[in-house]
This record gives C-alpha cells, sequence and structure tokens, in this order.
C-alpha cells in the first residue's frame, strides 16, 4: 500500500480501482499470514535449533576432527545463487519499466504464495493449515484482481 502511495505521489503513476482493491485484498491476505504467526512461541524453537547446531558440529568434529567444514561453496554454488539472487531482482526492475511499481511489488508476493504452499504440500506442515491455505488464497484473489484490472 505504501509504494502505490508513493509512486502515485512521487511518481504520478496510477492505479484503477481493481489495482487498488487488489492490493488491498493482497495486504488482508499478508496481514492474516502474519497474525498467524504472532501466536506461535518461537522461543520454544530457539533450544532445538541450538541442539541441532551443536549436534551437527559434534559429529563434524567426531568424523573430521574439525569444528567447521574444511571448505567454503564451490564457487559454482556460489556463483549460480547470486546469479538467481540477481536475475530475480534484474526481472522486478525490468517490469517496474512498464507496469505501475506497485502492481510489480504486489505481483511479488506470489513468492510468499508459493512458500506457503510449498509449506503445506511438499512438507507437510499441518500447523494451522487450513488458515493459512485461506490466507494464500486471499493474497491470490487480491493478484487476480489486478491482473484482471491490468487487462481491462
Amino acid at each position: 500500500m505504501l509504494i502505490a502511495g508513493w509512486s502515485l505521489l512521487f511518481f504520478g503513476e496510477s492505479l484503477g480501482a481493481l489495482a487498488w482493491t487488489g492490493i488491498a485484498i493482497s495486504v488482508l491476505g499478508l496481514v492474516a499470514m502474519a497474525l498467524m504467526a504472532r501466536g506461535n512461541d518461537e522461543s520454544k524453537a530457539l533450544p532445538w535449533t541450538l541442539l541441532a547446531m551443536l549436534a551437527m558440529t559434534g559429529r563434524l568434529r567426531r568424523s573430521a576432527g574439525r569444528w567447521m567444514p574444511r571448505a567454503r561453496p564451490g564457487a559454482m554454488a556460489l556463483l549460480v545463487g547470486s546469479l538467481c539472487v540477481g536475475l530475480a531482482y534484474a526481472l522486478v526492475i525490468h517490469a517496474m519499466r512498464t507496469l505501475p511499481a506497485a502492481e510489480v511489488v504486489a505481483y511479488t508476493n506470489t513468492g510468499i504464495v508459493l512458500a506457503t504452499v510449498m509449506s503445506l504440500l511438499v512438507f507437510r506442515e499441518r500447523m494451522q493449515w487450513r488458515q493459512r491455505a485461506v490466507a494464500a488464497g486471499v493474497v491470490c484473489a487480491g493478484l487476480a484482481c489486478i491482473g484482471v484490472g491490468r487487462a481491462l
């Protein structure tokens, strides 16, 4: 919503009523996802995370005699990762050349929807799965609304 307002005020970009509606709907879906996360107690996960870290480094120490890995990730792995992140940003910037910034930023929320779908289907996370699926659906409805507004 802020980017939509800023692009209107500072860059003279205009959005149709359907785009504003779609952005508002998407924001509601994102807020719903964020509110679900607020009820979780991350502090309960911290000891388990630390235990996993200690177990992995302890195993490495026993098997290799070292506390840290022998080598960093290879240059090719670092290069591929860097290129993927850089290309993602380049695509967003390129899209902003032809579409209003507010719409482009809203479309980047597709990544949040995909992460939610992956967590439900691939990793089989079941905590609040119905609410998360509905919130992801709300975000998708907002994005569809923006797309329909663009097509008209």
